[in-house]
């Protein structure tokens, strides 16, 4: 079903889910004057965040340093109103609370093929000496407060660029400009990372599709035209699909260029928006009619992650892979599994199996037939495959799998490369 514009939720309190109405909607101004409408199809709605009055837009400062905040949650602690320069307070756009409104069974928003999710931004780059190309900024929509990396370099081989960087999932898709990308450290010899005058100058938009940022090069990463950074006036689209997304951005430097069915990696749903990239820009940007709208409500999908030292956390599995954890499916939750430290038979964590792991695994013997202790159950191991989850005690059985991976004292069990049979 749709959903409506969430500004009016209190007065339709009762309404199910529906779309294709305004999910959120702000132009940093307090409402809508005649001197501050644009060609968007907008309404006199009193703007979401506290903006002081008149025609404003946010703008993204160039004396930033590039230090990274502690806490740091989406807006770059030095946006500011253009008019005025009054400082902007607030981190993210919590989208929570209005999707609470309208359903208080839903703290998410996500977008489908059926009902798509679609982001809006008015952007405006110094439409001179290229300084399009070495502005930073990126509009993102995340959720668990999990937003996309900020410290990624393309991948390339003896300086040779690809248009990718390494994997880094995270819960949360991103679009716009992004020279930091550029591993000018490691190559400053680059044609990119030594223009004429200035700073790095990145030849097209990247996008991050919850795994990677890759540039949006011709035909990369599917067929299609490259996005140019635009200087001058653009609005972008962000048409978030099942599996896909879709970016056009509409500027007078180039026209209309659409991207279609990009892949999308992180296909979960959505809690925030975020502005600003935590990164010093050379250049500022300007930022006006921030819109979501369409898709449909849902709640975030979490699940028990055991991790490596035996603790258990209900996150997303994105979340749980870059924990370096064990993801036990949509649903689960830490109260129903057991998390088992890796190795399981490093009792006491120094890093070895040797006699005083033997001497804590001791404890836990209950002999054959009789039920183990509580907090003994990583202990009970498959009889043939040395997994956990036997035959409900710990005996002499679960002792030989114990005995395979024991190492001495000080010689570490390396969980890729374990004694032989042993199963860590």
């Amino acid at each position: 079903m749709r959903w409506l514009v969430a500004v009016i939720a209190p007065l339709i309190a009762a309404v199910p889910v529906l779309a294709e109405g305004i999910v959120f909607w702000d132009n940093f101004d307090y409402g809508w004057g005649t001197e501050c409408n644009s060609n968007r199809n907008q309404a006199a709605f009193t703007t979401a965040w506290p903006i002081v009055g008149g025609c404003n837009s946010l703008q993204v400062d160039d004396d930033y340093d590039g230090t990274c905040p502690d806490g740091f949650r989406g807006w770059d602690p030095l946006f500011y109103v253009e008019h005025g320069r009054d400082q902007f307070l607030q981190n993210v756009k919590n989208l929570v609370p209005l999707i609470y409104d309208l359903d208080p069974s839903m703290d998410a928003v996500n977008g489908s093929n059926e009902e798509p999710l679609v982001l809006e931004v008015y952007v405006n780059m110094k439409p001179d000496n290229q300084k399009e190309r070495a502005t930073t900024f990126w509009i993102q929509l995340f959720a668990a407060d999990d937003l996309a990396p900020n410290n990624q370099n393309l991948i390339h081989n003896d300086c040779v660029l690809t248009n990718e960087t390494p994997s880094n999932p995270h819960n949360s898709i991103a679009f716009g400009g992004y020279p930091k990308l550029l591993p000018c450290v490691e190559c400053p010899n680059l044609p990119e990372c030594q223009p004429p005058d200035g700073p790095p100058l990145l030849n097209a938009d990247a996008f991050y599709n919850g795994d990677r940022w890759t540039l949006l090069e011709t035909d990369v990463p599917v067929p299609g035209p490259a996005l140019r950074p635009a200087p001058g006036a653009s609005w972008w689209t962000i048409t978030i699909k099942t599996d896909t997304v879709d970016i056009t951005v509409d500027s007078d430097a180039y026209g209309v260029v659409t991207r279609t069915d990009i892949p999308r990696y992180h296909t979960g749903p959505f809690q925030a928006i975020g502005l600003g990239s935590c990164e010093k820009s050379d250049y500022p940007s300007y930022i006006d009619h921030v819109v979501l709208s369409g898709g449909y409500l849902t709640t975030l999908v979490t699940g028990a992650c055991c991790l490596v030292d035996g603790s258990c956390n209900n996150v997303t599995a994105a979340e749980c892979v870059a924990q370096n954890g064990t993801w036990n499916g949509e649903g689960s939750i830490c109260a129903g599994v057991i998390c088992c430290p890796v190795p399981w038979a490093d009792i006491d964590f120094d890093g070895d199996v040797d006699q005083v792991d033997l001497g804590l695994w001791q404890r836990c013997y209950s002999g054959p037939g009789y039920a183990y202790a509580e907090g003994c159950e990583c202990y009970d191991r498959h009889a043939v495959t040395g997994m956990q989850g036997g035959d409900g005690d710990v005996d002499f059985s679960d002792f030989i799998w114990f005995g395979y991976c024991a190492t001495g004292p000080t010689v570490p069990l390396d969980i890729y490369n374990p004694p032989a049979n042993c199963m860590p």
